[in-house]
């Protein structure tokens, strides 16, 4: 393929990352690209979750999950090390590998042969977003056209990711903030209190239950009931 058609072609791949439903759409189509393209038997992605939990997504199928379990548990392997440390690791032949002393023969053991990890990064913040995880059931050797190429598309996946999460935390923050505004408007009925009182009364409730304000929000909309106490009565918002 010339330069002019990768670019082209790249394009393509970016405008149908960004065209997906939601971020495990736009997941899963880079993994399914990113696997055909290198040729790959297995692929999924590693995500930096919040207080550095790893989580696989858009995994192709079980050995995906597996692997990438082990390497958690762990706490090594090359798409764990390719996450936390922002940089592509290849393992050509893990019945050999000496990195990874505990992972390797248990990826062994699962039938594979060779894995590459991509790092996924967010350029723009420099932040870390987790992997690309590739797998093959036989030991290989990764030319550097394809190690760039895994770059190019970890990149496109990247800014992909990053807009469809931000659309869907958008969109989350707006329902949010719906259900509270219904759920301040049935206290504000139910107990004559102003919407600064509804307010308040959500938050305590949210603080004394260990509730998120948006679920209990969302609990009250729906079942026009607040919490119970733990002796199962009705509670009532105090000073009402």
């Amino acid at each position: 393929m010339n330069p002019h058609d990768i670019v082209a072609e790249l394009t393509r791949v970016a405008e149908q990352l960004h065209l997906a439903a939601d971020p495990s759409e736009t997941a899963g189509e880079a993994v399914d690209y990113t696997r055909r393209q290198l040729g790959a038997d297995h692929a999924g992605i590693t995500l930096i979750r919040a207080g550095g939990r790893l989580e696989t997504v858009a995994p192709t199928d079980a050995v995906v999950e597996q692997a990438d379990h082990f390497q958690y548990e762990l706490n090594e392997g090359p798409c764990h090390d390719s996450a936390w440390q922002g940089r592509t690791l290849v393992a050509q032949d893990l019945a050999a590998e000496t990195r990874w002393p505990a992972w390797a023969p248990k990826a062994v053991e699962l039938g594979l042969g060779s894995a590459l990890g991509v790092e996924l990064m967010n350029k723009s913040a420099d932040r870390r977003l987790g992997s690309v995880n590739l797998y093959w059931e036989r030991p290989r050797t990764f030319s550097g056209e394809e190690v760039e190429l895994a770059h190019l598309l970890s990149r496109h996946a990247a800014m992909a990711l990053v807009a469809s999460l931000n659309s869907q935390g958008l969109r989350l923050a707006m329902e949010g903030r719906k259900r509270i505004g219904q759920a301040q408007g049935i206290l504000m009925e139910r107990y004559g209190v102003d919407e600064d009182r509804a307010f308040a009364i959500l938050r305590r409730y949210s603080q004394d239950h260990n509730i998120k304000l948006r679920d209990l929000a969302e609990q009250l909309a729906t079942t026009l009931q607040l919490p119970e106490q733990p002796t199962g009565g009705p509670v009532r918002p105090a000073g009402t």
